[in-house]
Order: structure tokens, then sequence, then C-alpha cells
């Protein structure tokens, strides 16, 4: 696991959302459905390299680019 993702701060996560957020955007057209679900598998990848304790806060930061966890993907049939 790299120093970066150990050693967490929210200054660069966010850096981090904003180029995610402009990978899915990149990639979706117009479909604000189909952003939303690649930048929410983006994050959750990156997610799952976070140690748990910053996990909380990282999808609470991710949130505001429009993430949406796996559950509230399938229910609005994102998935």
């Amino acid at each position: 696991m790299s120093s970066e993702i150990v050693n967490f701060s929210e200054g660069r996560w966010s850096d981090m959302c904003v180029t995610l957020a402009a990978q899915a955007a990149r990639s979706c057209g117009t479909s604000h459905e189909l952003y939303v679900q690649r930048f929410s598998d983006l994050i959750d990848a990156k997610v799952k390299e976070l140690p748990e304790d910053f996990r909380g806060k990282a999808i609470a930061q991710a949130e505001r680019w429009d993430y949406a966890s796996a559950e509230v993907r399938l229910k609005r049939s994102f998935a």
C-alpha cells in the first residue's frame, strides 16, 4: 500500500475525486446515470485501498461529486 493512501489527506482525496469525476465524465456522454455508475465504481475501487478508519470520510467527500453506494445504484437501476 502506498504511503499516500496510508496517510489519508482530505485535500489529496478531494483532488483524487476531481480526477476520477473528470475521468468518468469523459466516458459517459450526457448520461448522468452512467456518470454516477462509473464515478462510483472508480471511488469504490480506491476506497478499498484505504485503511478502514478513513473510508467513511472518503465516501462522504465523494458524495459531493454524486457518489452513490452499490446499494443505492441498484435501487435506482444504475447498475
